[in-house]
């Protein structure tokens, strides 16, 4: 037992390495995403997810161009759609800029309370 667990740890190293390296990456598309909408339908998905990749993604109206596989309800709702935010594609980028900046300030906030 004792000339395997060498090899048992670094197995077990390079799994954690690699849920990491997934868990980094559906977080930081999730997280740079958020400053444009969220996904309803799939928890935790970035535009490109919601919409069935980046070919269905209308970068112009901020929605997807077609439902993501088949119509099942799944579809990307951009801040200024679910706040009702009428007043053309000014008051749009506005509100995504308001948007992710508080919730920049919030996770530097966050992070630094949980570094202390």
């Amino acid at each position: 037992f004792r000339s395997l667990l060498p090899w048992f740890l670094a197995l077990l190293l390079g799994v954690l390495t690699a849920i990491t390296g997934c868990a980094i990456s559906l977080f930081s598309d999730f997280l740079g995403d958020t400053r444009f909408g969220f996904c309803y339908g799939i928890f935790l998905a970035d535009r490109n997810r919601c919409c069935g990749g980046s070919e269905n993604v209308d970068f112009l109206l901020e929605t997807c161009k077609k439902p993501a596989i088949g119509d099942d309800g799944i579809q990307w709702i951009p801040w200024a759609h679910l706040l009702e935010f009428h007043g053309g594609k000014s008051n749009g980028l506005f509100l995504s800029w308001f948007q992710y900046t508080f919730a920049s300030v919030m996770f530097t906030g966050l992070a630094e309370a949980r570094g202390e």
